[in-house]
């Protein structure tokens, strides 16, 4: 489009459509008939239109060339995206109806939301933004609101985000005056974070004789998010602005502000956490944790809706490892504190998120080596996994695998580990009961259950493999992992078989001489030899050389077939390729050093 005059491209489209010949289309309907409902039916056939066109959109491409003997359907969609935003423009600066207004910036936010603007010609952005901006302080707000929301989906664009950025130039927060954050913007007068400052101020104080409509308050905290995730650099600038409404904001009696509030600081930690680690300053990221959870965090895990107590669970799940591990053990246990007891809220959206919180922090050093959190945690999410919301039970059991998987990593890297600090036998017992009923529950349940089972069984020390309540744990253990090993969802079938190493790496587990040994080995060279998805193969074939000792084969005759068999696989790797789809073939290579890394293991036990 570069090719393309700027005199051509900016030229008013409705004059051209008014003056010029040419056959009826949406646009010139919108634009020049005279009947309202006729204007707002077209807006309603372009939402129609605009409403998932991303696939098609997203095809667009802006050429450079001035021109082609051939014009591709990239330019010709490009073409489309650019009539489609002339359009709505002019029609929104033709519009005289508050109503088909309204709809026009409903229309927009979908062209907005379904375009790739880095594909485009530049330009699109500044112009859009330049005719959004005009409305934002219109006396009708619903116009006002809609010009807000369409902001909101124009912002939240990380494809136009780098016109964003030299669209709006923020200048530096600590030389703001008034608390308020200045800003350039193509020359306009109109401050779009001033604004957004001001509406959630007032609607943040207590006592003040006008408070404003909810939605302007709403769509300016949408607005703080989306740049969040869109602009991080503006970080500093943005909590500058939200921090003047907290904790006022906290308390206002619509939940939805309250809410929308709690996700603002849940994107902003995510930014935190996405921000490369040498521009991040660690202790003021650390100060900004100590300060949210502290008066923000602490209050909203006690509020009278279940939306804000789970939205704040979230946002504790959010804490990073490096984050966390550097808070003082006081500030630690606070956190912990909060969330145990949200793990029996009453609310089954509550119960799901502080179970998810739990299985991120459950991996963090400091925790995976207390034990009083490390059972709490188990017998929480026992509990839990016993749940009647699926919600909650899928949460339940991805913590209690996280769990699983920490133990796992606190016995590799302390030498004084002693699984009996934290999973007694009985304990162990129904961990193992409660990973195996998930293994054979729900799809959703099976990947968590059986990794919980491979971690919490390769850790598993003699006495308790031996104890009489260990060995009744032990059939429903192999039930479970060759059932999954077999058969199921690609996601459960490569967990099984990851889970079936760990077990074997267990050299106390009673496998070779039990009868279901030879039923668990055909399973995992079932799997070797017969699915066509490589990740499930790599594993399968990784935990058939996990075992260090020949006796854990069983008879000769399986172990013999064992090593023939990943022999074969070997040799036979590039025949099955046309029966491979495309996606897999990035795993070739993978599985091939994977088989004979294996043949190497088995040969060495020989």
């Amino acid at each position: 489009m570069k090719g393309t005059s700027e005199t051509q491209l900016d030229r008013s489209l409705a004059s051209y459509l008014l003056y010029v010949e040419h056959t009826h289309s949406l646009f010139t309907i919108l634009l020049f008939d005279p009947t309202p409902n006729v204007r707002m039916a077209v807006s309603n056939v372009l939402m129609g239109m605009l409403d998932g066109s991303k696939q098609y959109l997203s095809v667009a491409v802006a050429r450079d060339a001035k021109s082609t003997s051939f014009t591709s359907l990239s330019e010709k969609v490009a073409t489309i995206a650019r009539d489609l935003h002339n359009g709505l423009r002019c029609a929104l600066e033709m519009e005289t109806n508050p109503t088909i207004t309204v709809q026009l910036f409903k229309c927009f936010t979908l062209l907005i939301q379904n375009s790739s603007y880095d594909r485009l010609a530049k330009g699109y952005v500044p112009k859009i933004y330049t005719k959004l901006i005009q409305y934002i302080d219109h006396s009708d707000h619903r116009i006002a609101v809609g010009a807000l929301a369409t902001l909101y989906a124009l912002l939240d664009n990380k494809s136009a985000a780098e016109e964003i950025r030299s669209t709006i130039t923020l200048t530096d927060p600590s030389n703001q005056l008034d608390g308020h954050l200045q800003l350039e913007s193509m020359g306009l007068n109109a401050d779009l974070f001033k604004f957004i400052q001001d509406k959630i101020k007032q609607r943040s104080q207590a006592g003040s004789e006008t408070l404003e409509p909810i939605m302007f308050a709403l769509e300016s905290w949408n607005i703080l998010s989306a740049c969040t995730r869109t602009q991080p650099l503006w970080l500093p600038h943005l909590w500058k602005i939200a921090a003047s409404s907290f904790p006022d904001i906290l308390d206002d009696e619509d939940v939805t502000l309250r809410c929308s509030a709690i996700r603002f600081i849940d994107s902003y930690a995510n930014a935190l956490n996405e921000k490369p680690s040498s521009e991040m300053d660690h202790q003021a990221t650390l100060d900004w944790w100590t300060t949210v959870i502290e008066q923000y965090i602490q209050k909203t895990t006690q509020d009278s809706d279940y939306q804000v107590r789970a939205l704040a669970c979230d946002c504790m799940s959010v804490i990073s490892q490096e984050t966390f591990e550097a808070m003082n053990p006081r500030r630690q246990r606070l956190c912990i504190s909060l969330l145990v007891p949200l793990a029996e809220d009453e609310h089954a959206d509550v119960r799901a998120a502080a179970c998810h919180a739990l299985g991120v922090l459950v991996v963090f050093p400091s925790l995976r080596e207390d034990p009083m959190f490390t059972s709490d945690v188990a017998l929480a999410m026992l509990e839990q996994m016993e749940d009647k919301s699926l919600f909650v039970k899928v949460r339940a059991s991805w913590t209690l695998a996280n769990l699983c998987d920490a133990l796992v990593l606190e016995q590799q890297s302390n030498s004084d580990f002693d699984i009996n600090d934290i999973l007694s036998l009985e304990l162990w017992c129904k961990v193992t009961a409660a990973a195996a009923g998930a293994a054979n529950d729900n799809d959703k349940l099976k990947s968590n259950g059986v990794r919980a089972l491979g971690s919490v069984t390769r850790i598993a020390p003699l006495k308790y493999l031996d104890s009489l309540p260990g060995r009744r744990c032990i059939e429903p253990i192999m039930g479970a992992m060759i059932k999954n090993i077999e058969s199921g969802t690609l996601k459960a079938r490569w967990n099984a078989c990851h889970a079936a190493g760990n077990i074997l790496r267990n050299a106390n587990f009673p496998i070779g001489s039990n009868r279901w040994t030879v039923p668990f080995y055909e399973a995992l060279l079932k799997s070797l030899r017969q699915c066509k998805n490589f990740k499930v193969r790599i594993h399968a074939c990784a935990a058939l050389g996990s075992s260090t000792q020949r006796s854990q084969y069983g008879t000769e005759a399986m172990y013999f077939k064992i090593l023939n068999s990943v022999k074969e696989c070997l040799k036979d790797i590039d025949q099955d390729l046309p029966d491979i789809s495309f996606m897999e073939m990035r795993y070739k290579e993978q599985l091939k050093e994977q088989l004979e890394e294996t043949v190497a293991k088995l040969e060495l036990i020989s």
